[in-house]
């Protein structure tokens, strides 16, 4: 085994050293005391030869040689063990402090230096993430105040568009009575013509004109009427109203036809109008015979004209029949509008109901007041206007039919006296 270069040089310097130390340790221990042979032993480790000093030297020389060789043999001997003893001791402290030093890097590094950057980590992303949290909660916190003035701008523009203004109020208020009040109207205005068309089915004129002229003479009878030769003595309890139309219908907002006796008046009056006699009875078994048949046919052709007029003298009073249980809101109406209310019925009918929204609610100076308001309540004011007009129109076109009516049924009496069908002109009219 080939030592390294530092070994090699440190054993010649100790072998050098060794040489020096016996030499020394030969020459100073030479001593003079006689030899018995010329190569004998003395009392001492080596004597000085008595041949001389050369032959002495030689001797020693041979004699430190081969100590030297023992020596340097002996020394290269344990130097090998103590080399390879310092060898394995190396590699022995070698792996201890590479042990230790993975130790202590472990150590370090999972006790110390990575929780230490786990820690700077954490304060760092912490940091970061707090930031982050503040700049999106600001910027959360702008969303949130423009999304919140955005809703707020819209609720009031919204609140402004659909917010109604009083007289939408006012409308819808009065829809409800309308519309009880046109229930009540249309079924009046059917049912009292049915109810009239009985009366010529009473038994004749003689005992229709007894039943009348008792209800005249106890109910409506006028002691001024016939220059003082009336059927009455004095005044009667509802004088003239079986002739007073003014007085008895168009006077009247409405007509309180649940006062029987204010009803019969009316009932009385259009009576007098629209058919003040009734035919007289057809004797049984005259149907038979083909004037009978023909009398019958008459008969009936007159009562569906009359009807007609019934149908359009009812309908103005149907107008004015009781149903919309809203006199206080009426009441309310006309009040602001400064008209009293003393003749105010307790159940207005229809026609007052359209009275006062058509005509008397515009007469307050607070109706005036009010239509100083947005764009979106004048146009809504404008559509409720639009549609009681056309409820109205709608009532104007009912009554025209109703008189058209009438007209059709005159124009078909005066057509029958003036060209009346003969034999050859039966199956279809003149022209």
């Amino acid at each position: 085994m080939r030592l390294p270069g530092p070994f090699r040089k440190a054993l010649l310097a100790l072998t050098f050293v060794v040489m020096l130390t016996a030499g020394y340790m030969a020459m100073s221990v030479a001593t003079s005391c006689p030899v018995e042979a010329a190569a004998g032993a003395c009392g001492c480790q080596l004597c000085v030869v008595p041949a001389g000093v050369a032959t002495s030297f030689a001797a020693i020389t041979a004699q430190v040689v081969t100590q030297v060789g023992a020596a340097t043999g002996l020394i290269t001997a344990n130097y090998a063990l103590a080399a390879t003893a310092f060898g394995m001791q190396a590699v022995a402290e070698f792996n201890t402090i590479a042990t230790d030093l993975d130790d202590w890097f472990d150590t370090f590094w999972f006790y110390q230096l990575r929780p230490a950057m786990q820690d700077q980590t954490e304060q760092i992303n912490t940091l970061d993430m707090a930031q982050a949290v503040n700049l999106s909660t600001h910027e959360d916190a702008h969303e949130l105040a423009r999304t919140d003035r955005q809703r707020s701008e819209q609720e009031i523009e919204a609140e402004r568009v659909h917010r109604p203004g009083q007289q939408v109020c006012v409308a819808g208020t009065m829809a409800g009575g309308l519309m009880r009040a046109n229930t009540v109207a249309r079924a009046y205005a059917r049912a009292a013509p049915a109810e009239a068309a009985e009366r010529s089915l009473r038994g004749g004129a003689a005992a229709d004109t007894a039943v009348r002229f008792n209800d005249y003479a106890t109910k409506y009878c006028d002691p001024s009427e016939n220059n003082g030769n009336a059927a009455c003595a004095g005044a009667t309890p509802r004088m003239n109203a079986d002739i007073d139309v003014t007085g008895q219908v168009f006077s009247k907002d409405t007509i309180d036809l649940r006062d029987p006796e204010t009803k019969q008046a009316v009932d009385t009056l259009i009576t007098n109008v629209a058919e003040p006699k009734v035919p007289e009875n057809i004797p049984e078994g005259a149907v038979d015979s083909a004037a009978g048949a023909e009398a019958m046919m008459a008969r009936e052709a007159m009562r569906a004209k009359r009807q007609a007029i019934h149908n359009a003298l009812y309908f103005t009073v149907s107008r004015r029949a009781p149903g919309s249980r809203a006199s206080q809101h009426v009441a309310d109406l006309r009040t602001a509008a400064g008209i009293p209310t003393d003749m105010l019925s307790d159940n207005p009918s229809q026609y007052e109901m359209m009275e006062v929204m058509m005509n008397e609610r515009f007469r307050s100076g607070k109706y005036s007041v009010e239509q100083i308001d947005t764009p979106e309540n004048n146009e809504r004011e404008l559509v409720i206007q639009s549609a009681f007009q056309v409820m109205q129109m709608h009532d104007h076109l009912d009554l025209l039919d109703r008189y058209a009516l009438m007209l059709a049924a005159q124009t078909g009496i005066e057509a029958a006296e003036i060209r009346p069908h003969n034999a050859q002109t039966e199956s279809r009219p003149i022209r």
